[in-house]
């Protein structure tokens, strides 16, 4: 049987030029990716061959898959490094994305409002055109879970420049030689830490609990679709009083973690 041959040669890892002065990973391309995984996966050995050859393709496979994860990894370090050569600092960075997040909180609480609004007149409608009724709820749904989805992005991208912010003021502060200087640094280092770790547990805390709130939306959306009558509709009033006051404790985290964005921005400010 023909047996696929698979050469290290062939293999092109990633590396990093330096044009203009600036470090740029080249990428494999997704389809480049999937022929090498491929072929690689065609290269089974015989049982007759040595443990060595078995070990190069495991690590050939493994390469494969870490190196495009390892890459995306090194991406968001480069841009941070590429803005602080133009002058923006990572706090700079942090407090635009916060400020940003908390915006993104106001957008999603008042779709949430709009769609459950448009929930309860679907739910109470006792004739008339449904179809439409129906599509008008949807599209207000699919228009909150951008939202939700918008705000999930904003949260990642914070933690992103975050983590690496406060791993260089550790590393920083341990420079200074003034030993009281230093654990000044030191104290107002962990105070931020502390204040930070609050916000973004008060940020996913609205993960938490408007989730639950759009995949029972996304129940109702697809059971009005299926069961177009007034009767269907009719039968959902027993649960809204219960639905609103989930969405109402929702809100009013949503409006908490908003005015915790705002202290933290007080906080932070420069």
């Amino acid at each position: 049987m023909h047996r696929a041959s698979f050469s290290r040669d062939r293999l092109q890892r990633p590396v990093l030029t330096k044009p203009n002065g600036a470090y740029k990973p080249h990428r494999i391309s997704r389809s480049t990716l999937r022929t090498l995984v491929h072929s690689a996966a065609l290269a089974q050995p015989s049982p007759t061959e040595s443990d060595s050859f078995k070990m190069a393709n495991q690590t050939l496979l493994r390469t494969l898959v870490l190196a495009p994860l390892l890459i995306a990894g090194s991406c968001q370090a480069v841009y941070l490094g590429t803005l602080e050569k133009f002058g923006y600092e990572k706090r700079e960075i942090l407090h635009e994305r916060i400020e940003a997040a908390g915006e993104s909180i106001i957008v999603f609480e008042q779709r949430l409002k709009e769609t459950f609004a448009v929930y309860s007149e679907a739910i109470h409608q006792e004739g008339g055109d449904l179809l439409s009724i129906q599509k008008r709820f949807s599209n207000f749904y699919d228009s909150t879970e951008d939202a939700s989805s918008d705000l999930a992005s904003r949260i990642d991208k914070i933690q992103s420049v975050a983590n690496p912010m406060f791993e260089q003021w550790s590393d920083e502060t341990g420079e200074i030689m003034d030993s009281e200087l230093r654990l000044k640094s030191r104290a107002n280092n962990t105070q931020a830490l502390v204040r930070y770790n609050e916000l973004l547990r008060s940020m996913r805390a609205v993960q938490a609990k408007t989730d639950p709130l759009l995949t029972r939306l996304r129940d109702h959306v697809l059971f009005m679709k299926l069961n177009v009558h007034p009767n269907a509709y009719a039968s959902l009033r027993k649960t809204e009083k219960g639905f609103l006051a989930d969405f109402d404790e929702a809100s009013k985290a949503m409006n908490a973690t908003y005015e915790d964005v705002q202290d933290f921005l007080k906080f932070i400010a420069f």
